[in-house]
């Protein structure tokens, strides 16, 4: 009976273990997904030993070299526990503002995006509680780009995006050795 009870209790945990991995996600990605999701960086600004505000940035010049050519561009994921906003042109004075620079230097353009604007796509964090910006900077010469996050306590975090990267995919066969 016991024999019995275990091989069942065995074949239940077992019935439930997934057939696929995280990795068949990646097989359904186009080239423009796969270059954001390598180009994704994530901070935060940690206040009172507490995380305030979490930012997810993708450097969108790397994801469409064609398309991002003028600018220097971002699609940015932006989450603050005070409800904090992105500076923009649009915003409301009685809202706090948390702003973000390019090299010290201001944007040009900040965009909030709607839930069904397709850039979101490209940002494999989609959830309710971010919301989510389209950013463009002036061209800058610099190999270094560094995207510096301030709150209004004048915390700071930064993301370093390296301009010169070629992107290859290199496809690997499963199984195989490189």
């Amino acid at each position: 009976m016991n024999y019995c009870l275990s091989l069942f209790m065995i074949l239940l945990i077992t019935s439930g273990c997934s057939k696929t991995t995280a990795f068949e996600h990646f097989k359904k990605l186009d080239t423009k997904q796969e270059r954001a999701a390598t180009s994704l960086q994530t901070a935060s600004i940690v206040y009172k030993g507490q995380r305030t505000v979490i930012i997810s940035a993708i450097y969108l010049n790397h994801t469409d070299p064609k398309v991002y050519d003028t600018n220097e561009s971002f699609l940015v994921a932006f989450y603050a526990k005070d409800h904090s906003v992105l500076q923009a042109e649009d915003n409301n004075d009685s809202v706090p503002v948390c702003s973000l620079t390019l090299n010290n230097k201001p944007p040009l353009a900040v965009k909030l995006l709607e839930k069904t604007d397709p850039l979101r796509k490209l940002m494999p964090i989609n959830n309710d509680w971010n919301s989510f910006y389209r950013i463009d900077y002036a061209k800058n010469s610099d190999n270094d780009l560094t995207l510096e996050l301030s709150d209004d306590r004048s915390n700071t975090t930064s993301l370093l995006f390296k301009k010169g990267i070629k992107f290859d995919p290199v496809y690997i066969k499963p199984g195989s050795r490189r």
